[in-house]
């Protein structure tokens, strides 16, 4: 999220491109002290079912709460209508007990209540010296969703740690498919903002199968095709 990526350009065939970027519009990425309380920051979330599935509903309202043997310690704003979220909210803490555990939990906020969309524990040996990735939740509502939720995590006295490489290739076969699945704006001359993923064609495919770090994101830049 907030990286860089690459994608084959439209000619109907695979190929491969790279390109690379640096994370600096994720809070705290620079310029980073150690402070005595508790903090992370919540990226952003993709992957999850799509609870408002029926007509005229658009797409879940979502929201994080993060949890600590069983106390409440921050809560996200709610982004409205999106399948990649993107809350980029940090959070300093001071009643998280040391060595407790920290639950996440996305949720998609209705009129009456909130739908689960999926959860994860991240054990103190985790993040213990820090975390800076992908969390893959559990409770998704089938198989089929691989869904994850990027944060970061620096315990008292600790920074945020280095986080995934900016830098990765994309192998994409268009075939005889209109699109590749992305909706992309033109930030400046050189590169390509990813806008939008669709729920089907060969960007959700390769999503399907790569490596949290290797998948296509909204908020990423495209910087080279080949």
């Amino acid at each position: 999220m907030g990286g860089a990526c690459c994608v084959p350009g439209g000619s109907g065939e695979s190929a491969d491109a790279v390109a690379s970027a640096t994370h600096s519009d994720i809070p705290g990425e620079q310029m980073q002290e150690a402070v005595e309380v508790m903090t992370f920051t919540i990226v952003g979330a993709r992957g999850f079912r799509n609870s408002d599935w029926a007509p005229g509903l658009g797409k879940p309202d979502s929201y994080v709460v993060v949890t600590s043997n069983g106390k409440e310690l921050a809560e996200t704003n709610v982004l409205g209508d999106s399948m990649e979220p993107l809350w980029k909210e940090e959070f300093a803490v001071e009643n998280w007990e040391d060595g407790a555990d920290l639950e996440f939990g996305l949720y998609d906020k209705d009129l009456i209540g909130s739908d689960l969309l999926g959860k994860t524990i991240v054990k103190y040996d985790r993040f213990k010296d820090g975390f800076n990735g992908d969390l893959q939740l559990e409770a998704t509502g089938g198989k089929k969703y691989r869904a994850f939720l990027r944060v970061k995590i620096k315990p008292p006295n600790k920074v945020y740690p280095p986080g995934p490489s900016p830098e990765y290739s994309v192998s994409l076969e268009k075939g005889n498919l209109k699109s590749l699945g992305l909706d992309v704006d033109t930030q400046d001359s050189k590169n390509l903002y990813i806008s939008a993923i669709s729920e089907e064609g060969p960007a959700v495919d390769w999503n399907r199968k790569a490596e949290p770090e290797n998948q296509l994101v909204h908020g990423d830049f495209i910087v080279a095709i080949n």
